[in-house]
């Protein structure tokens, strides 16, 4: 994405049919979480691999960001008789790329290459000879008085590996200083999912309540403490499935839309609590301790929650939704979590 635009892109996402179908089945006779009774005889490593098994999407590292980058530089066509240019220091126009993702962690394998083409047509050839396995993404012009004319073409795979959040080969194509050449940069770009900590997974049996606070409007909110098995069940399948945010990613967020959990433990474990001020991302405490904030593009745990806490039927709370009449979240997921404490019970 560019540095003056931010789009979201797209995430492994779990449905909300497959959530109500989750409820349906639990009414009728409870959904079975099986405890691994025979991991206390298992070596540490075969533990560890038993639960990654059933956990959610997986991250990635900074090698398998830099393997894909370095893999659509080699699916890159370029015309024949460009050849790798060594200028130092780079033109003014190509000394950063046309096009940035917006992320504060992400792998940027850069090239520079010298075409016996125009700039016009050296654009052409780029853009019809898209390397296999990507598409044509997004296409820009620049320049203006006192600055030379750039082009850029950003080429994104169909399909993103494992753990990658977003990718893009970036081409910016600049006039030569001779006239008739063309100077192009190619940015391989890949920004990875990080890691999410193994303790902000939920056991849906671990937990006895989840305590359930929406804003519904400016200065306007609702709050329930549920104890339903179907409904932890359901909020944990849905969180369970959600990635790590990529630091530093930049996304909008609407106006209103927070929410704020809070799973109440039983016997000695922590409690979790989940908040986000409407945006695609949402804070997570295990116990006193930060977690990474989860990825949710869909807001499916918002609209979930907004659902559940409109549920009256028996047994799926300790008692109808309460209006809570304090001000309304602000767009830190911090603030809604403040805001949700007050009302906890």
């Amino acid at each position: 994405m560019s540095a003056q635009r931010a789009r979201t892109l797209p995430a492994v996402r779990v449905g909300l049919a497959l959530l109500v179908a989750l409820l349906g089945a639990a009414a009728c006779g409870g959904v079975h979480y099986p405890r691994d009774a025979a991991k206390r005889t298992l070596a540490p490593a075969a533990q560890a691999a038993m639960r990654a098994k059933r956990l959610g999407p997986p991250g990635a590292t900074r090698a398998q960001a830099d393997a894909l980058a370095r893999l659509m530089l080699e699916r890159m066509v370029l015309p024949a008789g460009a050849r790798r240019e060594r200028a130092r220091p780079l033109p003014r126009s190509l000394r950063q790329p046309g096009q940035i993702m917006g992320a504060t962690r992400f792998a940027d394998l850069v090239r520079l290459y010298r075409l016996p083409l125009p700039t016009a047509e050296a654009t052409a050839f780029l853009h019809a000879h898209t390397p296999a396995g990507m598409a044509v993404s997004d296409t820009s012009i620049g320049g203006g008085p006192g600055v030379a004319s750039m082009q850029t073409i950003a080429d994104s795979p169909r399909r993103l590996p494992p753990g990658i959040y977003a990718a893009e080969l970036i081409y910016t194509v600049v006039p030569a200083s001779n006239g008739v050449d063309a100077l192009l940069r190619v940015d391989s770009q890949a920004i990875w999912y990080p890691s999410r900590s193994v303790t902000e997974y939920i056991d849906p049996a671990a937990f006895r309540s989840v305590r359930i606070w929406v804003a519904l409007t400016p200065g306007h909110a609702l709050w329930r403490t549920v104890t339903s098995r179907t409904v932890i069940s359901a909020l944990a399948t849905l969180i369970n499935s959600l990635h790590a945010f990529p630091p530093g990613s930049v996304l909008s967020c609407p106006l209103f839309g927070g929410f704020a959990l809070r799973f109440n433990a039983a016997d000695s474990h922590d409690d979790v609590a989940m908040s986000s001020g409407g945006c695609p991302f949402a804070a997570v405490t295990v116990g006193s301790a930060t977690q990474p904030e989860l990825y949710d593009p869909g807001a499916e745990v918002a609209i979930l929650a907004h659902r559940l806490l409109r549920t009256t039927q028996a047994g799926t709370g300790t008692g109808r939704a309460q209006a809570d009449h304090t001000p309304a979240p602000s767009q830190s997921p911090s603030a809604v979590a403040t805001s949700a404490s007050r009302g906890r019970g």
